[in-house]
């Protein structure tokens, strides 16, 4: 259980400090495998089913999200937050496809 609360912890400290989202999604991975290592060392049928389900959710969440960023960083040239700017005013349909599996994934 320690390891799975240091890799959430390790993981999400790195996303704070990125700034292009692609990294940021990538440290977020790793702070979520922390997750999948605690439902497996619960050590029970309930652990390994909610384990198996959550897989299956966070692929699909994070893929989508990681979809979405390849289409901003179209549009907007960058997946840079510090440059994307007033992006949600430009083209709201990708801040929408950005947010509907954001906070999901939250």
């Amino acid at each position: 259980m320690i390891v799975a609360a240091l890799t959430m912890i390790v993981g999400i400290l790195g996303a704070l400090a990125q700034a292009d989202i692609k990294r940021m999604l990538s440290f977020t991975l790793i702070s979520h495998i922390g997750y999948l290592v605690f439902g497996l060392s619960l050590t029970s049928i309930i652990g390994m089913a909610a384990t198996i389900f959550y897989v299956a959710h966070h692929i699909t969440i994070q893929t989508t999200l990681f979809l979405v960023t390849g289409l901003i960083e179209r549009r907007a040239g960058t997946s840079n937050v510090d440059r994307l700017g007033s992006l949600a005013k430009i083209s709201p349909v990708l801040a929408v496809l950005f947010l509907l599996p954001a906070l999901n994934l939250a």
